[in-house]
């Protein structure tokens, strides 16, 4: 099983313009972020960063791959603070094998020798880069290359472990050891494959880390170490990497998440023209990790989980709550909000004449000489009187009631 330190791939297809690849995001950003404008980390942190790069690239030579293009802002941070190496535009892999396999395709150009001393089995054996897993190739990022990629000489695995002493300097000092004073790229050039690594008092930088950088960064190739052997260096002395390599030893520094705006627009997905059936030419492209397309878990369960965790409660009580959560909750039907409407009484007078009013309904008929008003209505029924009076008063009405226009007049 690859380390977590190792960008996974969770799906990749392709149509007749462009190649897709899927891969998780880690949103606590890269180290570039962190380690820009001389920001260094402390010693304990480094140490775990560097088991954890370790481990990344040990897998990737072990499947006969160069990355070619370490550097922090290919180097994410998950939202704990771990490391994950991804990026590998730069990458390059050398063949096991002339023919094609479940994992390689037929090279174009099959350059082979013949093995003298094979009794049996094949006679062809590999030859040139594939042979020597080495390469002339000059890329990668100008300030991270090794002294072999700036020449153009031949060079293999030993470039990423050079980018990884880079990398370990830069965390431990916030500087780069070479290049830094150089004005144009004949200069930094020179820089890389002539000055050697100095640290200063003030870096305070352990010796065992030193000693180690200083091996990474060994001018010539063929003096550096392996990824395996720089495990079995004195400065991982207690590392345990089985925890680094499942990202579960101790990162007290958990990361800040990426700034993402609220009013971030998407960047929109350019396709381009589907393939038929039969007309895929790298139908080999075409991969699905397996789970990718599991579905979501159920909301009801997620809820019942995420209460759970707050109230910290037992699993005996998680289970018995897992288990009475219905496999799906039928939505409820929507029903129309009933809506009350309120008619209200609007008197002119004041509330002080009403008083006496009400009062005069109350104790009968009578006449009450400074409101003609109520002298009028006086001379009525009292029932009659009560009754209006009744209508006038508020009254709840359902919005589905059917109104009418005489009720308003």
């Amino acid at each position: 099983m690859p380390p977590k330190s190792l960008l996974s791939l969770e799906a990749s297809w392709t149509d007749a313009e462009n190649f897709y690849l899927v891969t998780p995001w880690h949103q606590g950003k890269d180290l570039s972020t962190i380690l820009i404008n001389g920001h260094r980390f402390a010693a304990d942190r480094v140490k775990v960063y560097m088991a954890q790069l370790l481990l990344a690239v040990e897998t990737l030579h072990d499947m006969r791959v160069i990355h070619r293009d370490i550097k922090p802002a290919n180097v994410f941070l998950t939202k704990d603070g771990n490391v994950v190496l991804g990026d590998f535009g730069f990458a390059k892999r050398f063949r096991t094998t002339l023919m094609a396999g479940n994992d390689e395709e037929a090279p174009p150009e099959v350059f082979f020798d013949i093995d003298p001393e094979a009794s049996s089995g094949s006679f062809f054996k590999l030859s040139g880069e594939d042979s020597t897993c080495t390469t002339q190739e000059s890329c990668g990022t100008l300030h991270w290359m090794s002294p072999a990629q700036h020449a153009g000489t031949d060079y293999s695995f030993d470039a990423d472990m050079w980018a990884l002493g880079l990398l370990m300097f830069k965390m431990l000092t916030g500087r780069l050891p070479f290049g830094d004073e150089a004005d144009n790229i004949a200069q930094i050039h020179a820089a890389y494959g002539f000055d050697s690594v100095e640290f200063r008092t003030e870096d305070g930088v352990d010796p065992l880390a030193q000693d180690l950088i200083r091996s990474l960064l060994a001018k010539d190739g063929c003096r550096r170490p392996t990824a395996g052997q720089a495990k079995t260096h004195a400065y991982f002395r207690g590392v345990k990497w089985t925890a680094a390599a499942r990202h579960t030893g101790p990162a007290t520094w958990a990361s800040r998440k990426g700034f993402v705006p609220k009013d971030a627009r998407k960047t929109p997905l350019t396709t381009g023209i589907a393939y038929e059936d039969g007309q895929d030419e790298l139908s080999g492209f075409i991969f699905v990790k397996p789970g990718f397309f599991k579905p979501p878990c159920d909301p009801v369960q997620s809820f019942v989980f995420k209460v759970a965790s707050i109230l910290r409660c037992t699993s005996k009580t998680k289970a018995k709550a897992t288990a009475e959560v219905p496999a799906r909750v039928p939505a409820p039907p929507l029903v129309k909000p009933e809506v009350k409407l309120t008619f209200y009484e609007i008197s002119l007078r004041p509330p002080a004449k009403e008083k006496n009013e009400q009062k005069a309904i109350d104790a009968g008929p009578q006449v009450c000489g400074s409101d003609p008003i109520s002298a009028k209505a006086s001379s009525s029924s009292p029932a009659f009187i009560s009754w209006v009076r009744s209508f006038l008063k508020p009254h709840p009405l359902c919005a589905s009631s059917q109104f009418s226009s005489s009720r308003f007049g």
